[in-house]
């Protein structure tokens, strides 16, 4: 017989939907027990690890800043600011960033290739569509530009190492209807409470169960479909007198979507800029803007919230990024989540 018990994994978007990790009660032939398993990744789990850079800023939406293959990199070192002209493979990328550790190869889902890839070649093709000023009618395409958006904000490296420090204190946060539920079904010999059998669980079963939670925050159908409704459009702003930048941290979330004036903004050009808003009037507030006022407002605000890189297509606004790179970084949803009273606001700015 099979019980399954759910506890809130509270990754919450900001109209209230939750994440859930699903643990089961398992009473075995009469033999009861109390068993803590994690559904399996939905995908291949014979496909090795692979040694590739794996990119938490896609290569295809740098590309866009690109001239001749190129594109202005300034990064963040221990030495100071590097400028430096690179291709988008060049950047934005850490060796086996999703790859899983402590698990064997055989058993290990490939995530970059069978997860990230696919999306992100979906992501390519909305992307195309709107900067050819084409109106996006596929849900398909919807919802792989929708993903994408959420994806920028927990893709990050230290996205995945907050995840990772933390992942198995909250697994041993038990409630206590659980420690109750263990007790009266637990065998002789083993531990004494159920967060003591979760602390033995090996490494490998920590990492997986830490990734299926990883993923299931680009998947929730709720996040997605409330970002596929929100009206959206492309703001061409070529007549500025500066262009467009991006950073490691390109999507700028305001006000919170449930309240007035609240959007979603990312640069996917030099020159064109989407944005989402929840109705029309704050889209046509938004539009009442200058071009000149509209990169100034969002240039500075991914200069001064990026965590590493910022890119340009040139060095023309090398002073503007020099004064501003990193110096207001951009909160982590992850870090919210294992120390703002686990709540992580996928769509609210966090505040």
């Amino acid at each position: 017989m099979e019980t399954t018990v759910e506890r809130p994994f509270r990754a919450k978007c900001g109209h209230g939907c939750e994440y859930k990790l699903i643990f089961k009660l398992w009473a075995n032939k009469g033999s009861p027990s109390f068993n803590v398993t994690v559904h399996n990744l939905t995908m291949s789990q014979q496909i090795q690890n692979t040694a590739d850079a794996h990119h938490y800023i896609p290569k295809f939406y740098t590309k866009r800043w690109t001239t001749n293959g190129l594109l202005t990199i300034y990064e963040m070192t221990e030495n100071g600011l590097d400028i430096r002209e690179g291709s988008p493979k060049s950047t934005g990328y850490l060796s086996k960033l999703y790859s899983m550790k402590e698990v064997p190869p055989e058993e290990a889902a490939d995530i970059e290739r069978e997860f990230f890839a696919p999306a992100d070649n979906l992501a390519e093709k909305a992307m195309h569509a709107l900067g050819s000023g084409r109106t996006i009618y596929k849900d398909n395409l919807r919802e792989a530009w929708a993903q994408f958006l959420v994806g920028l904000l927990i893709r990050c490296p230290e996205d995945l190492e907050l995840m990772r420090q933390n992942w198995l204190n909250y697994l041993v946060e038990v409630p206590a209807h659980w420690e109750l539920a263990y007790a009266e079904t637990k065998k002789p010999g083993e531990p004494a409470t159920l967060a003591d059998k979760i602390k033995l669980m090996t490494p490998a079963a920590e990492e997986k169960s830490m990734f299926q939670a990883y993923l299931n925050l680009f998947n929730h159908q709720n996040v997605l479909h409330f970002v596929k409704k929100m009206r959206w459009c492309v703001w061409d702003v070529s007549v500025a007198n500066q262009k467009l930048l991006t950073s490691d941290r390109p999507v700028i979330r305001t006000n919170g979507l449930q309240q007035a004036g609240g959007h979603i903004a990312l640069a996917i050009s030099p020159t064109k800029l989407f944005l989402a808003t929840q109705d029309i009037p704050t889209m046509n507030d938004l539009k009442k803007m200058t071009p000149n006022a509209v990169i100034r407002n969002y240039n500075k605000q991914v200069v001064e919230g990026s965590g590493r890189f910022v890119y340009a297509a040139d060095r023309s606004q090398t002073p503007f990024i020099k004064r501003w790179i990193g110096t207001n970084p951009q909160g982590r949803i992850a870090h919210g989540f294992f120390n703002k009273q686990r709540v992580v606001r996928i769509i609210d700015k966090d505040t």
